[in-house]
């Protein structure tokens, strides 16, 4: 990809999620802004928003509810690193 592309992650169709996960996600995050990529996901599933928010790494994400609305998304990253 093109320099600052943009990397999608789809969760929708999770249904369990926790820490492999977590941990996961944010080896993912690092890999992106190393690559000078942002990374969207797509969450919809309750189970991994709900573990996003309780370990507070809300704001380390940017979370979106389709692919139209991660590819439409201008923000530049996530709100808070990693």
């Amino acid at each position: 990809g093109s320099r600052g592309s943009i990397m999608v992650v789809d969760l929708s169709p999770v249904t369990f999620f926790a820490a492999a996960g977590l941990a996961t996600l944010i080896e993912a995050q690092v890999a992106a802004e190393k690559a000078d990529r942002r990374m969207v996901l797509i969450t919809t599933a309750r189970c991994v928003d709900r573990a996003i928010e309780l370990t507070g790494l809300a704001t380390n994400f940017r979370r979106v509810g389709s692919l139209a609305a991660a590819l439409a998304d201008p923000t530049p990253g996530c709100a808070a690193p990693v």
